[in-house]
């Protein structure tokens, strides 16, 4: 994979993160929140969902098998065993 594509994904990563956590910020102050009930650790469920939807998305865009429907099962494949059990 080329440098371009890899600052790509990781410039991506970090918009859609920021602006999902800063939602989220934003909707417990409107709900009266003002302290993080979970703790931190939602914060890092919330990358590791948003890795493992970008790898399945690049892996579906960019898997070099030619009949469609295998190159999503084979990206569909990782991306489920990737996800929280």
């Amino acid at each position: 994979m080329s440098k371009k594509k890899w600052v790509n994904l990781v410039s991506i990563y970090a918009i859609i993160y920021t602006v999902i956590t800063l939602l989220n910020s934003i909707l417990y102050l409107c709900n009266g929140i003002y302290e993080d009930p979970s703790g931190n650790w939602h914060e890092l469920d919330r990358a590791m969902i948003l890795l493992i939807g970008i790898a399945a998305f690049e892996l579906c865009t960019s898997l070099p098998i030619k009949p469609l429907v295998l190159r999503y099962v084979a990206a569909y494949i990782p991306s489920q065993l990737l996800g929280p059990v």
